[in-house]
């Protein structure tokens, strides 16, 4: 079963927000009226977020231009390629022993 719910609205005609309102909807025809004043109020909000998005980017953009971003790279003076450190024969005899090993299982 649906769940609905039920609002009543009176307008007061000497008001003009709310004469222009019942205007609005009056215009709407009787079978769609709903629908219509529900996707205004969903376009209303989306077009309020949409508002302050843009007031958000401003500042932010206002607040970054103030702040300068530097680097700090530190260069070499000269591009210096490791040098092969050579290996005890100890350990090269232990690596030679371990793989020894290996090859009897």
């Amino acid at each position: 079963m649906a769940e609905k719910r039920r609002i009543n609205l009176s307008l007061h005609l000497n008001l003009p927000l709310q004469r222009q309102a019942w205007e609005i909807i009056r215009k709407i025809p009787a079978g769609r009226r709903t629908e219509e004043i529900c996707r205004m109020i969903c376009n209303y909000t989306d077009k309020q977020q949409e508002k302050m998005l843009k007031q958000f980017r401003r500042i932010i953009r206002e607040e970054l231009s103030e702040v300068k971003v530097t680097s700090n790279v530190v260069k070499s003076e000269k591009n210096e390629v490791a040098e092969p450190q050579s290996v005890s024969s100890d350990v090269l005899g232990f690596l030679l022993s371990l793989q020894g090993e290996g090859d009897d299982g």
